[in-house]
């Protein structure tokens, strides 16, 4: 017969001590583990979804240059391909007015717009385009718009001069000092690179000038990016430009940029007269002046839902650059992403190219 011999209560109660630190040791190390295990999945989930929707913006943006560079513009933006075959009825020519025949006729409200408005890409990727002509050209336009600018973006009246002056110092040909401008030795002294005395490249090139680059609201907000231009000269294409462009180029207040808006999602606008009964304040203005179609140059924003920046893409639509590339990449750049994009509603656009997005009853 097998004998037991009881161990002492001190060491009984050591090695129960020890089972459960033991037990507790594994336990953590099986947390630790799993928390571990699931941050890996989900890093690699983001990693797919990630990669996916570059896959999404390089399909979306390849479908975007083939609807540039096949289909036609009118006034309210880039036409498309119906979803459903469109029997259109032939008007004897008497019938066709002036204004019918070149200002309406072709206009169907499914058109992808040129006013930056978001839209659905393929998958998950999301697109803006923008008319470049819609926008404030920061090489042309004058000093009293630029200054009426600066003040609704916020910038403090005492402010405005000095920085418009440093900006003509960066820009012209000469050395000479203005009032409030800044030239090369003053850049020398604070160690920054010389003023280039040529038109700005970008918008965002004006971060290089004294003074500007300690504007941050303009930056982190993006609202400098996103109503300027270096690309098209003249007034503004009014079927295309801004809120912030409208009432700084044509001296609106918010209720009249409002009712021009409105009218031009119903139907474009195509005369200062049009504009002015929308109004209710003359424009200073000749109708010679007045741009109502859209430009060459245009800004193709791109991002997705993973997406930690946007990707803007600046081209300049001209069929004869070269036979099979009808189009030129000007400049590309990498933003945070801006809340006028990422909390934007996206519409759809109804045509059999982008068909795998669109809702079962798209409106």
């Amino acid at each position: 017969m097998k004998t037991y011999r009881l161990l002492p209560h001190k060491q009984q109660g050591f090695i129960l001590v020890l089972t459960l630190w033991i037990i507790a040791i594994a336990t953590l190390a099986a947390s630790a583990f799993a928390v571990w295990t699931e941050q890996a999945v989900n890093l690699a989930q983001n990693m797919q979804a990630n990669i996916q929707g570059e896959v999404d913006m390089q399909s979306t943006q390849s479908t975007l240059l083939y609807l540039l560079n096949t289909r036609t513009y009118n006034m309210a933006g880039l036409t498309v391909p119906p979803l459903k075959p469109v029997v259109t009825e032939t008007k004897a020519k008497a019938d066709v007015s002036i204004e019918d025949d070149f200002t309406f006729s072709e206009v169907t409200h499914t058109e992808i717009t040129l006013n930056d408005c978001v839209y659905q890409g393929l998958g998950s990727a999301r697109f803006a385009l923008q008319d470049e002509a819609g926008l404030i050209n920061v090489n042309w336009i004058s000093d009293t718009i630029l200054y009426r600018f600066l003040g609704l973006l916020g910038i403090e009246a005492e402010l405005r001069n000095p920085l418009l002056d440093k900006l003509k110092d960066f820009t012209d040909l000469d050395d000479l000092h203005r009032l409030n401008g800044a030239e090369s030795y003053q850049y020398a002294e604070q160690h920054l690179p010389p003023p280039p005395n040529h038109r700005l490249q970008t918008p965002s090139q004006v971060k290089q000038i004294l003074g500007w680059k300690d504007l941050n609201y303009l930056w982190e907000s993006g609202v400098w990016e996103q109503n300027t231009s270096t690309s098209q000269n003249g007034l503004p294409n009014i079927n295309n430009a801004p809120p912030l462009v409208l009432q700084a180029v044509y001296g609106l207040n918010t209720e009249a940029v409002a009712r021009i808006l409105a009218a031009r999602e119903d139907k474009p606008l195509s005369s200062l007269n049009l504009v002015t009964t929308l109004t209710g304040i003359p424009l200073f203005m000749e109708e010679e002046d007045m741009i109502y179609f859209a430009s060459p140059y245009l800004r193709l924003t791109l991002w997705h839902a993973q997406s930690q920046r946007l990707r803007q893409i600046h081209l300049w639509m001209n069929p004869f650059i070269e036979k099979n590339m009808p189009w030129q990449v000007l400049y590309a750049v990498e933003l945070p992403p801006f809340a006028s994009y990422s909390q934007a509603t996206p519409k759809y656009v109804e045509t059999p190219l982008f068909a795998t997005t669109l809702p079962a009853n798209p409106s």
